[in-house]
């Protein structure tokens, strides 16, 4: 996690800590609540699919129902919530469309992919443009850019597959072209989740 995630989860995890949302709420949540938001990298797709950790989710769930711009945003996706995860995709259309590229890297949840597979396979300009002084870049590009991150944050894929990802190039035509033949060879294994089998597009 680079030092703009790690901002990024302070910051949240400070609004978070001040916010009216833990005031309701029992000693018992507020600490579970404490231990996840204070150590979201501890907070696993297993450790948050623990049955003990169900009240956790439902109180997660609540917290980003309120507000899509928090650390709970984060874990709900990493847990796998389809609904939250297909949320955070549609805010790629957004202004709000760093925010949600950056939760998506955050959660680094495989099962994002599929979600993000027909924004990645859009025809559109793979150029970027300026809106003001700003370099801005189309939805495609922005989503093959972060299925590279979530590739190379994820345990769950290979070396060979993440040192392939490493090797496209961030927001340029490439990495695009790269994720778009990547998915088109490995959708069936994406799609069952059986991330074992997913290979490079060249192997």
């Amino acid at each position: 996690m680079n030092k703009l995630q790690n901002i990024t989860l302070l910051l949240a995890l400070i609004g978070i800590l001040r916010g009216s949302n833990l005031q309701a709420r029992g000693p018992e949540m507020d600490a579970k609540l404490r231990a996840a938001f204070g150590n979201v990298q501890a907070m696993t797709p297993k450790v948050l699919r623990d049955p003990a950790n169900a009240d956790l989710i439902a109180e997660l769930r609540t917290i980003a129902t309120r507000s899509n711009e928090t650390l709970a945003t984060v874990l709900i996706m990493r847990y796998g919530d389809d609904a939250a995860i297909q949320d955070c995709v549609n805010r790629l259309h957004s202004e709000r469309r760093k925010l949600a590229r950056r939760q998506l890297i955050m959660a680094g949840s495989p099962k994002a992919i599929a979600f993000l597979a027909a924004e990645f396979n859009r025809e559109e300009n793979a150029e970027g443009f300026f809106v003001g002084d700003q370099l801005r870049f189309g939805v495609s590009m922005n989503a093959a850019s972060v299925v590279r991150d979530i590739i190379m944050e994820n345990a769950v894929f290979s070396a060979d597959v993440k040192t392939w990802a490493s090797a496209l190039p961030p927001y340029s035509p490439g990495v695009r072209q790269g994720i778009r033949a990547w998915w088109a060879r490995n959708q069936a294994s994406l799609l069952a989740e059986d991330y074992a089998a997913v290979v490079a597009p060249s192997l």
